[in-house]
C-alpha cells in the first residue's frame, strides 16, 4: 500500500517532494546545517532501505519535551555514505538493514506540527549537502 510506505536512499522515494533547505541554530554561535528535508511519507508509514545500511545508534533531535512524540532518528551508513535520519523510529538502533527490509516507522509529526507535511528529515554527518546523494 503506497500509502503506508516509504522508500527511500539513492532517490527511490515515493511521494518524492525533495526540497533541500538550511537551517540556523541560534545558539552561541550560528551554524549551517544543510538537511534534506521533503521525503514524503504518511505518519505511521514504514520507511525502506533500498540498498544495505548498518544502524549506528540513536539520534536525539530535539531536547523540548513538548516534541517528545518526534523526538528519535538513527545513525546510519552503507554505500559509502554516512547520514541520519530524523523522525523515524528505528525497528533497531544496531545492526544491518538489507535492501528491502524496513528501517522503521515515520513518527506522528501531526501530533506536534498539525498541518505540517510528514517527512523523513536526513542530514549528512559531515553537514555536507545531502541532495547530490538522496
Amino acid at each position: 500500500n503506497s500509502d503506508l510506505t516509504c522508500l527511500m536512499l539513492t532517490g527511490l522515494v515515493r511521494n518524492r517532494a525533495l526540497a533541500p533547505i538550511s537551517i540556523w541554530w541560534p545558539k552561541s554561535k550560528l551554524h549551517l546545517h544543510s538537511y534534506l528535508n521533503g521525503i514524503v511519507c504518511n505518519d505511521g508509514a514504514t520507511v525502506y532501505a533500498t540498498f544495505d545500511v548498518k544502524l549506528s545508534g540513536k539520534v536525539t533531535v530535539y531536547t523540548n519535551p513538548k516534541k517528545a512524540a518526534i523526538n528519535d532518528g538513527i545513525n546510519l551508513s552503507g554505500e559509502g555514505l554516512c547520514f541520519k535520519l530524523f523522525y523515524v523510529k528505528p525497528d533497531s538502533y544496531s545492526g544491518v538493514v538489507k535492501k528491502g527490509q524496513g528501517i522503521g516507522t515515520l513518527l506522528p509529526m501531526q501530533s506536534v506540527y498539525p498541518g505540517i507535511t510528514s517527512h523523513v528529515l536526513v542530514q549528512m554527518c559531515d553537514k555536507s549537502d545531502p541532495t547530490k546523494y538522496f
